[in-house]
């Protein structure tokens, strides 16, 4: 079964405008039609896919393509993806100090924890 819209996806998928940024139009209409044609209806799944799908396409990321994946995780709204987002963010080669100190900010205390273990490796590495 096709897709009806881009629109039609967007809703189902529950999609936010954010995801514009930094998925195409194309991407999107494949992953609804992976979503209407199987018997996982966990809307979750598909955009975990799309973003580790965008998140591998920008690796050695700008601040500026992270900052797009950034906004794009602290809009969702299912916290345990919003979580597994952010951590994958963090983990990226290069992040900044300012959007890894961002990223502390969110509330979500694992992804601090984590940010203040990555500082704190930077100010004392292993050797």
């Amino acid at each position: 079964m096709a897709p009806r819209s881009l629109q039609d996806a967007l809703q189902d998928l529950d999609l936010t405008d954010e995801w514009m940024n930094v998925v195409g139009d194309e991407e999107i209409v494949s992953a609804y039609g992976l979503f209407l044609s199987s018997d996982d209806k966990n809307t979750e799944h598909y955009r975990w896919n799309l973003f580790k799908s965008a998140l591998d396409r920008q690796m050695n990321s700008t601040d500026v393509q992270l900052e797009k994946l950034f906004e794009l995780a602290f809009s969702e709204e299912d916290l345990a993806l919003r979580s597994s987002m952010l951590h994958e963010i963090i983990g990226q080669q290069g992040i900044s100090q300012d959007l890894l100190l961002k990223a502390s900010q969110t509330g979500n205390n694992s992804v601090s924890r984590r940010v203040n273990v990555i500082l704190d490796q930077t100010k004392h590495p292993t050797e």
